[in-house]
């Protein structure tokens, strides 16, 4: 069974008539996107204040901070997966079974990876829009898989639950445009466009 409203994945063979479009010999499966935790994921206040002299180990800590808790700077010392790393522009993001956060590469920009396993340290800042860590040091611990990407729509990062976090999603490309090291894609879906900039492209 399946509800109006619901979201599904068709294949078929296409049709164009004078006056519709549709899909012959047609299949579909429903798919339930990823139901995101805004309590870690969102930028919330704190459960209570953190001890003078803590060290902050966890993303989803870090997440929790409001913003003028992250503006006091509190020391982080963060493990997981680097899902990108743009060394023109010293932006990361990083990964971890609790979430996801923006780190700034700093004079580490050009030996990190996507796929290293990592530990940051560096200090909380407010962020444009969540928590996020400045003043990062990086140590390459190893290499590992990337995380499996959610599968998400516009309507699903539109409230920024999965932001900075590995995702998948799927549009139309409209325009191709080069940006020194950077290639940006214009893409269309059905419920609005999405740009897409692909970092170090001459490696």
């Amino acid at each position: 069974w399946i509800l109006g409203e619901e979201r599904v994945d068709a294949w078929g063979f296409l049709r164009v008539g004078p006056t519709e479009t549709s899909l012959r010999d047609a299949f579909f499966e429903l798919v339930r996107p990823p139901t995101p935790n805004p309590g870690e994921l969102g930028s919330v206040p704190a459960e209570k204040p953190i001890e003078p002299g803590r060290i902050l180990t966890r993303i989803a800590d870090v997440l929790k901070l409001g913003r003028e808790d992250a503006g006091r700077r509190w020391p982080v010392r963060l493990q997981g997966v680097v899902t990108c790393a743009d060394s023109e522009w010293h932006v990361g993001f990083l990964q971890d079974a609790g979430g996801a956060i923006y780190f700034d590469l700093g004079s580490d920009s050009e030996s990190v990876r996507p796929g290293d396993y990592v530990e940051v340290s560096g200090v909380t800042s407010p962020g444009g829009f969540a928590p996020e860590v400045r003043n990062s040091a990086v140590v390459v611990i190893g290499r590992t898989n990337l995380p499996a990407a959610s599968r998400v729509d516009l309507a699903d990062v539109a409230g920024g639950y999965f932001d900075a976090h590995f995702v998948e999603m799927e549009g139309i490309v409209r325009r191709v445009e080069g940006q020194s090291r950077h290639v940006a894609l214009s893409l269309m879906t059905s419920k609005g466009r999405f740009k897409v900039i692909i970092a170090n492209y001459g490696e």
